[in-house]
């Protein structure tokens, strides 16, 4: 998300010891129900942000 500004030093980051907890994250649909078109896009770009987004992969 900032690695640009890190990498131009314009941030500098802060508790670099300090590693969150982990948290599983669900995208829940019916079964019986179609996804909207407003759900099924925001599900699409949070799936495209987590894979463009070393911070946010599953380690």
């Amino acid at each position: 998300m900032f690695a640009d500004e890190i990498a131009a030093g314009r941030l500098l980051p802060v508790l670099t010891d300090y590693k969150p907890r982990l948290f599983p994250l669900h995208a829940i649909n019916s079964g019986t129900r179609r996804m909207t078109g407003a759900i099924k896009v925001f599900v699409e770009f949070v799936a495209d942000l987590m894979k463009s987004e070393p911070h946010l992969r599953i380690r």
